[in-house]
């Protein structure tokens, strides 16, 4: 069985090509979802990353605060760091027992936005996939899709682009250029698809 990771900024198009994948009957895990899963069902992860950042993380209900660690860690790469080296640990755990449950398929992929930040991660892909697509475009994705202000999306891409995918082009095995249709999408898809297994 092949690991393919599928990776890519906000609004590059990364979820559509993983859905198309879905659909025709490819495994998928999104590491960004199940964090989230960790977060909320992983007590002693959240005691770990109080304990290193020094400060409470939880709400009323005992939940992770996403906003306040989103706020501590954006522009703090030495914070970014310590939450990694934590979190990314529990999620290699989580995929590694996803992946030995499934039988009988040829591939799955990992689907993770920010893989390009720890080589733990991407050793676990045979091959890396990179989508793209122009930063106006990604824009106006992001900017619909998450009713947030252009502003805020710009800074967004720019911290990713700066600490990940400046560099995601010379480790990815693939580029998927997202700008046009999503018919245009999906045959690039397969176009590199086949071109990485022959």
């Amino acid at each position: 069985m092949k690991t393919v990771i599928i990776t890519g900024g906000i609004g590059s198009g990364k979820s559509e090509v993983c859905k198309y994948l879905e659909s025709k009957g490819v495994p998928v895990y999104d590491c960004d979802s199940k964090a989230k899963e960790l977060y909320d069902t992983n007590t002693s992860l959240l005691d770990s990353l109080e304990q290193v950042l020094g400060c409470k993380l939880r709400l009323s209900d005992g939940k992770l605060d996403r906003k306040l660690l989103a706020s501590i860690i954006f522009h703090d790469d030495k914070a970014l760091a310590k939450v990694d080296g934590i979190v990314h640990p529990a999620v290699i755990n989580d995929f590694t027992h996803w992946r030995d449950a499934i039988c009988n398929v040829p591939l799955v992929v990992m689907e993770s936005a920010l893989v390009l930040g720890s080589r733990s991660l991407i050793r676990l892909g045979d091959k890396m996939v990179l989508v793209t697509a122009p930063t106006e475009l990604r824009l106006k994705r992001a900017m619909s899709r998450d009713s947030c202000s252009e502003s805020a999306v710009r800074s967004r891409i720019d911290v990713q682009d700066r600490k990940y995918f400046s560099k995601g082009r010379n480790l990815a095995d693939a580029e998927i250029v997202n700008d046009g249709t999503l018919e245009e999408l999906y045959h690039k898809v397969d176009n590199v698809f086949a071109r990485l297994w022959n």
